[in-house]
């Protein structure tokens, strides 16, 4: 009896990891003078999840505690893909990730490095459902050096989903994405693709939400403000300098997989005008 109580309070004490992490790699050998690309794909148990870097009002996201490389070696920032707005009692606001996640991580290799090489990652996270635990793990990968770059087929699929996912870059958002700012407000416009884009839709998109990354200024009211369905989004930003950073993310019909742009639009100084630009200016109706 007494054995089973222990047994009981060690499980409390004790639980088991909802999230685990395994680092990945995309070529068979790290390539020496390139920035390679490294992934770290979590799973996640069902109903658990795991934060975006973003302004989220219960979690935060993993974060490498520390890291080993072999010297001349160069980590890179985490590459965030598309979260999930999610809302929970009391209104509270989060960006999350569920079932499974692979964070990109690129790491610079010198062009006179030798292998094998060994780089080690001690992670810690957040793992939530109705409550919280504290996750953590060290990964560690170990990989010939070359200069012939060789795709590794075991990961060939975990990398193409997670390239799927990452927003496309703000170079790219210009014919999709109206950005004005007005009196303190970044108006954000999702346009439809024009004829013969490729899209095939040239309807109004369902609807539209915007992901804040952590380094943004902060948004007001972002629970209301973050999502619409008209097509466009009006961001406060307060009195605050800085950039509006994070993804706009268009779903052109309810159910469907967004298409997701990088937002990096700087706060102009009160008083001035951002200037206009011809991707601002929003197409005439013509309906």
């Amino acid at each position: 009896m007494l054995l089973t109580i222990a047994l009981a309070a060690m499980a409390v004490l004790d639980p088991p990891p909802k999230a685990k992490v395994e680092l990945l790699s995309e070529m068979t050998t790290l390539v020496a003078g390139e920035t390679n690309t490294l992934g770290l794909q979590f799973r996640i148990d069902k109903e658990w999840h795991l934060y975006y870097a973003s302004q989220n009002d219960t979690g935060f996201p993993p974060t490498i505690e520390s890291a080993t490389l072999p010297e001349g070696f160069t980590l890179g920032p985490i590459q965030w893909p598309v979260p999930t707005r999610h809302v929970s009692n009391g209104d509270l606001l989060d960006h999350i990730y569920e079932n499974e996640v692979t964070l990109l991580l690129p790491v610079r290799v010198p062009t006179d490095a030798t292998g094998p090489a060994t780089i080690s990652l001690t992670l810690d996270w957040l793992v939530c459902k109705e409550v919280c635990l504290m996750g953590g793990q060290t990964v560690t990968l170990t990989l010939p050096v070359s200069k012939e770059r060789t795709p590794a087929e075991v990961t060939k699929g975990v990398f193409a989903r997670a390239r799927q996912a990452m927003p496309r870059p703000a170079s790219e958002a210009e014919s999709r994405v109206g950005m004005k700012w007005d009196n303190g407000r970044l108006v954000l416009s999702a346009r439809p693709p024009t004829a013969g884009a490729g899209d095939g839709d040239t309807r109004p998109p369902a609807r539209v939400e915007f992901y804040p990354s952590a380094d943004s200024v902060p948004i007001v009211d972002l629970l209301h403000a973050g999502v619409s369905e008209t097509g466009e989004i009006t961001l406060e930003v307060g009195d605050t300098a800085g950039s509006v950073r994070g993804m706009l993310a268009i779903f052109p019909k309810p159910k469907d997989q967004p298409i997701v742009f990088a937002v990096d639009r700087a706060v102009p100084v009160r008083g001035n005008s951002e200037p206009t630009r011809s991707s601002d200016q929003q197409p005439p109706s013509g309906r």
